[in-house]
C-alpha cells in the first residue's frame, strides 16, 4: 500500500505542461467551446423537459457553452494575477485546478438555470447537486479526450526535436591546451 501511494504521489508531483496562457490556450478555448456545443447539441446528453425551456435548444447550449469558458477564463486570468510559475505547473496542480474548474462551472449552471428554464424549483440543492454532477460528468469526458491529444501533441513534437538532436549531436569544444 505504500509503494502504491509513494507511486501516486510521484505521479502527481511529475512536471506537466503549462497551457493556461498564450496562443495555446485560445486554441483549447476554442476546441472546448466548439466541442461543448456540438455535444449538448447533438446528443442531448440529460433528460431535458421542452416545456420548460425558454429558449430554443441551441441557445441554451451557447448560453451553457458561454459560461463555461468564461470560467475557464476567469481561472486563467487569475493564474496570471496570482504569478504561477509555469514552471513549477505538475500533474496534481492540473489535476487540482480542473477539478476546482469543473466544479465553478457547475455552481455558474446552476445560477443561470432561471435564465434557461421556467421551473418553479430552480434554486433546489437537487438542480444544484444535478448541474454539479452533469458538469463533472462532461467535464471529465472532454479531460479523458483533451488531455491525451495534448500529450500525443507533446510527444510528437517533442519527439522531433529529439530526432533532430540525435542526428545532429553538439560538439563540444575540446579543452584548450595548456
Amino acid at each position: 500500500m505504500q509503494l502504491f501511494l509513494e507511486r501516486i504521489r510521484q505521479f502527481l508531483n511529475r512536471p506537466y505542461p503549462y497551457y493556461f496562457e498564450g496562443r495555446v490556450f485560445w486554441i483549447l478555448v476554442l476546441l472546448i467551446g466548439s466541442m461543448a456545443i456540438a455535444f449538448e447539441y447533438i446528443f442531448k446528453p440529460f433528460h431535458v423537459n421542452p416545456n420548460e425551456h425558454r429558449m430554443p435548444h441551441f441557445l441554451i447550449t451557447v448560453v451553457h457553452t458561454v459560461v463555461a469558458l468564461s470560467i475557464l477564463i476567469a481561472a486563467s486570468l487569475i493564474l496570471k494575477w496570482s504569478r504561477v510559475r509555469s514552471e513549477s505547473w505538475t500533474v496534481g496542480k492540473d489535476i487540482f485546478l480542473l477539478g476546482t474548474i469543473l466544479l465553478a462551472i457547475g455552481v455558474g449552471q446552476f445560477l443561470i438555470r432561471d435564465v434557461i428554464y421556467d421551473n418553479p424549483n430552480n434554486w433546489s440543492t437537487r438542480y444544484l447537486f444535478e448541474e454539479i454532477r452533469n458538469t463533472l460528468l462532461i467535464g471529465m469526458l472532454f479531460v479523458m479526450i483533451l488531455v491525451p491529444l495534448n500529450q500525443n501533441r507533446l510527444y510528437r513534437r517533442n519527439s522531433e526535436r529529439a530526432s533532430v538532436l540525435s542526428r545532429n549531436p553538439v560538439k563540444s569544444n575540446p579543452a584548450p591546451a595548456i
